[in-house]
């Protein structure tokens, strides 16, 4: 993987800067100075400055043009040398509408742990009130036009693109502005309905105008995008910690807490009628979820992982198609579940994909009622020291394959290492 690439200029080569240089070099100062804090506005403005700066330097360019690379040295063999990101100042631009689930922020994560100097922008905040996410962009700030793919009007997102030496897509969202895309590598994240929904009609937009194409899990995966990769969504192993305690001395604490229960994405009616089953059998089970009470009420990401901490086992899908399409996968509240300390049982039609992509697959898999009723049954009859065992063992496979670091690790094998 790639090291950090932005060292400071050498002090003797400072008293020979550009006017261009200097401002880049104290605007880069600043930016990593609030790194870490919540001043992800101020950072963005930054950016921006800093593509200022850049198309300052173009024009100059055009008036003497030996001046852009004056500034770096005097020896033309020196230029073989220059980082690519002083030319560009940004490595990877991520971009989205809608940034469903924060996926899109744990992503720029892992563009991070690279090393790669990264910016994403968003245009709406998420409900789920996550305490760290992407900046919001006044220029993405409108709602889709289209779809099919999702459109949206961004005006003023210009400067950035052009700034920025690959341009990644997200949640297949197109920003319509006046760059110039053929003069950047650009990616496509696909990662649930939009694409689901309608596979053929985003393919022939985006398959003219990108590189390559990132499928987030397999249902997605063999429609026909271009030069498409499987990677699945990371969790955040730093920030998520488990808790492997039992929860009830005589029971087995079963949890199941879809993000949208009235549209029954997640087979909850399902899951509900077959943990109701087990319950009128006898077997010692104590449910944990929606109660129908409230079924639309947003739960703050921070409320949601105490919950799930509460229980042994998670249930997260049981669905094999949403609408007419072929569905039946697990998605970020399976990992995040997994890196809580629970059990995960949930259904995963396309093992096989998963096991060549990935290796072994650390959940319990029910496609169907029946078979998701045998996984409770059998848990229930574990020794409090196997159930932890399975818990370790849930938890460690989040880590190994889905963290941050190991995604960040297949997304540099399968996508970047092509551009640095």
């Amino acid at each position: 993987m790639p090291l950090h690439r932005h060292e400071p200029v050498p002090e003797e080569e400072m008293r020979y800067s550009s006017p261009r240089h200097s401002i880049c070099e104290t605007l880069r100062e600043a930016y990593h100075f609030l790194e870490g804090t919540q001043h992800e506005d101020v950072r963005l403005k930054l950016r921006e400055a800093t593509a200022m700066a850049k198309a300052m330097s173009e024009k100059l360019s055009e008036k003497k043009p030996n001046w852009y690379w004056n500034f770096w040295s005097k020896k033309q063999e020196n230029m073989n040398k220059m980082s690519p990101s002083l030319r560009r100042p940004i490595d990877v631009l991520l971009v989205a509408y809608d940034d469903y689930a924060n996926t899109g922020y744990r992503f720029w994560q892992c563009v991070k742990e690279l090393g790669l100097n990264s910016l994403m922008v968003k245009g709406i905040y998420h409900n789920f009130d996550y305490p760290h996410q992407a900046p919001l962009h006044p220029s993405l700030r409108h709602p889709p036009y289209m779809k099919n793919p999702y459109c949206v009007m961004a005006p003023g997102l210009e400067s950035l693109i052009e700034s920025s030496n690959v341009i990644h897509l997200l949640a297949s969202h197109y920003p319509m502005c006046a760059a110039k895309w053929q003069t950047h590598p650009v990616i496509i994240q696909h990662g649930g309905t939009a694409y689901r929904q309608a596979p053929e009609e985003n393919n022939a937009f985006f398959n003219k105008l990108v590189d390559r194409t990132v499928v987030q899990c397999p249902d997605l995966f063999g429609h026909g995008a271009k030069n498409e990769v499987l990677i699945y969504y990371p969790v955040d192993t730093g920030v998520i910690r488990p808790d492997f305690t039992k929860k009830h001395p005589d029971k087995l604490v079963v949890g199941h807490f879809p993000s949208n229960v009235a549209a029954d994405v997640k087979g909850t009616n399902t899951i509900m009628q077959a943990i109701d089953e087990l319950l009128n059998a006898g077997y010692p089970i104590k449910y944990v979820g929606p109660d129908g009470i409230n079924p639309w009420q947003v739960w703050p990401w921070e409320k949601h992982l105490e919950r799930i901490k509460k229980c042994d086992v998670i249930v997260e899908t049981c669905n094999p198609t949403q609408g007419d399409k072929a569905y039946g996968e697990w998605g970020n509240a399976a990992l995040e579940a997994a890196a809580s300390g629970c059990v995960i049982v949930t259904n995963c039609v396309h093992q096989d994909i998963y096991e060549r992509e990935y290796g072994n697959l650390g959940i319990h898999v029910a496609n169907d009622p029946e078979t998701l009723k045998e996984e409770l049954v059998r848990l229930t009859a574990l020794s409090e020291d196997e159930l932890l065992a399975e818990k370790k063992a849930c938890c460690e496979w989040a880590e190994t394959n889905h963290s941050i670091p190991a995604t960040a690790e297949r997304l540099w094998n399968k996508v970047y290492s092509r551009y640095f």
